[in-house]
C-alpha cells in the first residue's frame, strides 16, 4: 500500500475536481476518509505490508467518522426523500 505518498496524490487530484467545480467541499471529505483506506493509512508504505485485518479496521474506523458526520446524514435523509443524490 502506498500510505501518505498515494494519500498526497489522490488529495492534488480531488483538490483539482474541487477548484474546477467538479466536486463538492463535502466530495473532498469523503473521499479524504475513502483515501486513506484506499492507500492503507498513516502508517503502511510501499516496503510494508499491510494485512487484511488492518485494511478492515481502518475502513470501519472511517466509516464510523463519515456516518457520524452531519453531512453524510444530510445526504442520506436527502437520497431517502427525494430519491436523488444531495451534492453538499
Amino acid at each position: 500500500m502506498p500510505g501518505p505518498t498515494g494519500k498526497a496524490a489522490l488529495d492534488m487530484a480531488v483538490g483539482d475536481l474541487r477548484k474546477s467545480g467538479k466536486a463538492t467541499p463535502y466530495d473532498v471529505v469523503v473521499s479524504d476518509d475513502l483515501a486513506k483506506v484506499l492507500t492503507g493509512g498513516s502508517d503502511a508504505d510501499w516496503t510494508k505490508p499491510v494485512s487484511e485485518q488492518d485494511l478492515l479496521k481502518l475502513e470501519l474506523e472511517q466509516f464510523s467518522a463519515l456516518i457520524r458526520n452531519e453531512g453524510t446524514m444530510a445526504r442520506i435523509e436527502h437520497m431517502l426523500s427525494k430519491g436523488k443524490p444531495l451534492r453538499n
